[in-house]
């Protein structure tokens, strides 16, 4: 498989919003998703773009912390799913995963998705 570095920002050196920290969040388009509507604000029902599915968030609070997610992009499209599952792997602080369109939190299901603490480092394995 191939591996990407995503971009975390450190909340002591980044973008604030009304003197509070902000993370990235990075859509998750289905896999096949042509680039053209996956990489652009989309339509409600295309489940690409903005519309996308699941949502990946991270950063590195202010006290040096990083922590990671998976979670559903609500309110925008809180019932589409993914063709693909998802999971974080490495030095982390508990099992989060999406797998056949259902976000787990340390093994249990939780529709709200799941955030770990990263003590090393860390993937997003797909599969």
């Amino acid at each position: 498989g191939q591996e990407y570095e995503l971009t975390c920002p450190d909340a002591n050196k980044y973008y604030t919003w009304g003197d509070a920290a902000t993370s990235a969040q990075y859509y998750i388009n289905p896999a096949g998703s042509p680039v053209e509507d996956a990489c652009r604000w989309n339509e409600a029902g295309s489940n690409m773009g903005n519309w996308a599915p699941v949502n990946l968030g991270v950063g590195k609070g202010p006290t040096g912390q990083t922590y990671i997610s998976i979670f559903a992009n609500k309110p925008t499209n809180p019932d589409g799913k993914l063709n693909f599952n998802l999971e974080i792997i490495g030095d982390v602080s508990g099992k989060c995963a999406y797998i056949d369109g259902e976000f787990y939190n340390n093994g249990a299901v939780d529709p709200s998705g799941c955030t770990v603490l990263v003590t090393g480092t860390a993937t997003y394995k797909i599969y």
